[in-house]
């Protein structure tokens, strides 16, 4: 697959990126199997966008974001959660 994207598009492969090579760690923080398959999938060459502080930045995010959202669901169990401008997440 050769998909070219604009300089916004590109933007949402960042977090997806990120958390894909995280996931392939042997002692990975996260676990995003749905973000490896897609990038995977694309074939896409995703190496600049996985510097040391953008991926701690993002897998801190991505844990603080997780930990909030259980416990928000946990106090509001019937509660209507948005994500928006995140890039792609599994969280469903």
């Amino acid at each position: 697959m050769n998909l070219q994207f604009g300089d916004v598009q590109e933007t949402a492969l960042i977090p997806l990126a990120i958390k894909a090579s995280e996931t392939a760690k042997p002692n990975a923080r996260i676990k995003d199997y749905v973000a490896k398959e897609i990038i995977e999938t694309l074939n896409v060459d995703v190496s600049k966008f996985d510097p040391f502080l953008s991926h701690e930045g993002v897998i801190a995010r991505t844990i603080m974001y997780r930990d909030e959202l259980k416990r928000l669901i946990k106090k509001y169990p019937n509660a209507l959660c948005i994500n928006l401008g995140c890039g792609f997440d599994d969280k469903f």
